[in-house]
């Protein structure tokens, strides 16, 4: 507040700077990230287990760190199966694990 008024001092608004990125870009980005080879150091980084989880529209894929459930084990009740997975299968994509351990049947 200024001094000896009760008004609220005046705000000034900057535009902002639109921040967009050409489209190219971002897929070269996309393309770099893919075929960085990991190595033995990135190798414990990895999410280690492979994980379908009750989702609003059916079962859905995850890469989990450790089967952590949270406080309560709140977690529990939403995962319908997991698979530790082995090394060489860490750095696979979601896709590609969801095509080779196919969603358990949910009634």
């Amino acid at each position: 507040m200024l001094a000896g008024t009760n008004a609220p001092p005046r705000v000034r608004l900057r535009r902002a700077a639109t921040y967009i990125v050409p489209q190219r870009v971002l897929m070269q980005r996309a393309a770099l990230m893919a075929r960085r080879r990991t190595t033995e150091a990135d190798a414990d980084d990895l999410p280690r287990f492979f994980v379908w989880v009750r989702g609003l529209e059916g079962p859905e894929p995850q890469k989990w760190m450790a089967m952590d459930f949270g406080v309560g084990d709140w977690k529990r009740s939403l995962v319908l199966a997991y698979r530790e997975l082995a090394e060489d299968e860490r750095h696979l994509s979601l896709s590609i694990l969801a095509r080779r351990y196919p969603p358990p049947r949910v009634d």
